[in-house]
């Protein structure tokens, strides 16, 4: 089932983006979606290379390096963790992130560890809204978060997927970049909000 093409966005004045967060419930049913590898596009010397998960309930999450500027080039490094660790954790809690994944070939670039990694658009622009200026920023995305490449992994990552999505203190649904149409739309629901309100 193709997700719906409607967009939106927090409604903060802070850090306006084509974001919304909500509150995930415990019972997460997941539509995964992998691309294949398009070696073409990568430079195999200059790609990530992913350390092992051990633990059986262990994950990766995305430290995102803080800019001002949305234009600036995307950089992070991976931590490994483990669920029951973020759900003990009161202090740095992680936001879960749901994008369309849009094309498979992966176009845009982030620095992870030093290293190259490539992605797709869709995870760059929503990388680039998601990122705070002046903090780094845990976040969890499937395509950075879990090697595709590793079959075994991989499988063990999406049975658990309903847990890392309900553990997430947030989690971020991004539909692609705005319009002005959309901006209305925002726009209006946030006027009828406010006046429910009252």
């Amino acid at each position: 089932m193709q997700p719906s093409s409607f967009q939106a966005r927090t409604v903060d004045d802070e850090q306006p983006s084509s974001l919304t967060q909500i509150s995930f419930p415990t019972t997460v049913i997941a539509s995964v979606r992998f691309c294949p590898h398009d070696h073409n596009l990568v430079n195999m010397a200059g790609n990530y290379v992913y350390g092992s998960l051990s633990e059986h309930d262990a994950m990766r999450l995305i430290l995102l390096d803080p800019s001002p500027d949305l234009s600036s080039h995307l950089s992070c490094r991976l931590l490994l963790t483990t669920l029951s660790r973020c759900k003990r954790d009161l202090v740095d809690k992680y936001t879960a992130l749901s994008y369309v994944w849009g094309e498979c070939q992966r176009t845009s670039t982030i620095t992870v560890d030093g290293k190259i990694f490539h992605i797709t658009a869709s995870l760059d622009s929503a990388l680039r809204h998601l990122r705070d200026p002046g903090r780094k920023r845990q976040i969890w995305a499937d395509a950075i978060c879990i090697d595709q490449d590793h079959i075994t992994e991989r499988n063990q990552q999406v049975r658990q997927m309903g847990s890392v999505y309900a553990t997430a203190d947030h989690t971020v649904i991004y539909l692609g970049e705005g319009t002005s149409q959309t901006d209305q739309l925002l726009n209006d629901l946030q006027i009828t909000h406010d006046l429910h309100a009252l």
